[in-house]
């Protein structure tokens, strides 16, 4: 008698097994459909929306910086900071060529369309273009400067990979940001303005 139960109930245990069993398969099988498939690509920098309206859709206050391209050294160290009053301050230096770091600050504009500013620094009008992440040095009317590397001409906001030893006030977040570097690691003899790669 006991084994009649023991079969009995080793019956029902496969039949509940075979059902869980049909029912997990049965929810993996394939719709049919096709087209349903999600392509995933890569996301290069230049593939980031173009953002309408920055100024209010983008948290843009912040320190930037990067080296820009030049044509008579080996590049301008770049840093911007702007502050939500409308107001920047700039410091730069011509690598290979400069011992000392230029600085300027003043009052910036939001032009027309929200997505660029314009900045009067040493004489000279620079427009960038306000991005989520970076910023895009552009020409006066605003139209990106034809180049072969577009890339060249952008300033990372607030990148950890970089430390600095010390900066200028009053922007301590500058301390925590750093410059987009591709090249070795250049060291300013300015206390005010030098970095090391962080490890």
């Amino acid at each position: 008698m006991c084994r009649r139960y023991f079969f009995g109930f080793f019956i029902m245990l496969n039949r509940f097994f075979l059902l869980c069993l049909l029912a997990v398969l049965s929810g993996c099988s394939s719709s049919g459909k096709k087209g349903d498939d999600v392509v995933v690509r890569p996301v290069k920098r230049g593939d980031t929306a173009v953002v309408e309206n920055a100024r209010q859709t983008v948290q843009w206050p912040g320190t930037y910086q990067g080296i820009l391209p030049c044509s008579t050294c080996e590049g301008v160290a770049t840093m911007i900071v702007l502050k939500p009053d409308m107001t920047y301050q700039t410091r730069t230096r011509m690598l290979g060529i400069d011992d000392k770091d230029r600085t300027s600050k003043g009052r910036f504009e939001w032009l027309p369309d929200g997505s660029h500013i314009a900045i009067d620094s040493e004489g000279q009008r620079k427009v960038f273009r306000v991005h989520p992440d970076h910023l895009e040095m552009r020409l006066p009317n605003g139209e990106q400067i034809p180049t072969a590397n577009p890339e060249a001409f952008q300033h990372d906001e607030r990148r950890d990979d970089v430390r600095f030893l010390s900066c200028f006030p009053p922007a301590p977040r500058a301390c925590r940001a750093g410059f987009s570097v591709v090249n070795p690691p250049v060291f300013f003899y300015n206390a005010a303005f030098y970095y090391v790669l962080a490890k």
